[in-house]
């Protein structure tokens, strides 16, 4: 087990791991959980069945408060070929004041050989004096297909706490046979960085991203998204465009967590209709 570093005479405090694995395969044309191992705090809930496209819902508990300084989670999936799963968690990631060691996840999702992966998990709250690094990494075999969207609250809104966190840091990137085809580096401490200034995040509290990685994320997909966007104004401002390798990328800021939710719903729900011909997806909470 890890340690910080520190002096002879002190005390060093332990990181604290959890793990949580699963892997899902095919089965008489339905996707069905065939592996799963998890550590406390971390649990994998009751699985859910999608009728519509064979797929599977699967919801990862956090049975803790929320993430506490020294906190490390590690999350593995893996989609054999020709599955189908959505992703998503309990409720709103909490991470709770951590100064001396910080609280950190790593996701890591396989995806098969044409294998259809949606990860929607709820919005992160950074509390006051907390400092959150999260590594999401996507590996898709050809033809394998994303979705994938995320949420960050500037803190406790109603508790006074906006942007009274020490840092955060969000790195994601998706692989595609191997090579680069996204990634991403939001990184924020709000006491060094001028976040507010114009061209930054200006008077916006909350950020979001959607990427679509797909052989038919092209230009007719980005242009469908683009007509599901709302307007820009005042409380939201939202846009896409193409990445180099067969996506489409979004990126939105508000003024509240449920504003850039009902964005990715829209955009969500026009991905599923013209990229797999489904209705939108029965595991919305």
């Amino acid at each position: 087990m890890d340690t910080a570093i520190g002096s002879a005479d002190t005390p060093k405090p332990a990181f604290r791991r959890a793990i949580l694995r699963a892997a899902c395969r095919r089965l008489d044309g339905r996707t069905v959980l065939a592996d799963r191992y998890h550590e406390a705090p971390l649990k994998i809930a009751k699985t859910f069945a999608e009728e519509a496209s064979g797929g599977l819902g699967l919801y990862i508990l956090d049975v803790s408060p929320g993430l506490m300084d020294g906190d490390r989670y590690e999350v593995s999936i893996r989609l054999d070929p020709g599955t189908r799963l959505f992703v998503t968690n309990q409720s709103f990631a909490k991470v709770h004041p951590s100064p001396r060691l910080g609280a950190g996840i790593r996701h890591v999702f396989s995806v098969g050989r044409g294998a259809v992966l949606e990860y929607v998990p709820e919005p992160t709250i950074p509390f006051a004096d907390s400092r959150f690094a999260s590594h999401t990494r996507f590996e898709l075999d050809e033809g394998a297909e994303l979705f994938y969207a995320d949420v960050l609250a500037p803190g406790r809104t109603h508790s006074g706490e906006r942007f009274r966190y020490a840092s955060v840091s969000l790195r994601t990137e998706a692989y595609r046979c191997g090579r680069l085809a996204m990634w991403d580096h939001f990184r924020l401490e709000p006491v060094a960085h001028r976040h507010t200034l114009p061209g930054a995040m200006e008077h916006f509290t909350h950020s979001g991203v959607c990427w679509i990685l797909s052989d038919r994320a092209g230009e007719e997909l980005l242009s469908r998204i683009r007509d599901s966007l709302p307007a820009s104004g005042d409380s939201l401002i939202a846009g896409a465009s193409l990445a180099e390798d067969r996506g489409v990328a979004v990126r939105m800021l508000g003024t509240s967590a449920w504003q850039l939710q009902r964005v990715i719903d829209a955009v969500w729900d026009e991905c599923r209709r013209f990229l797999w011909g489904l209705p939108p997806c029965p595991f919305k909470k």
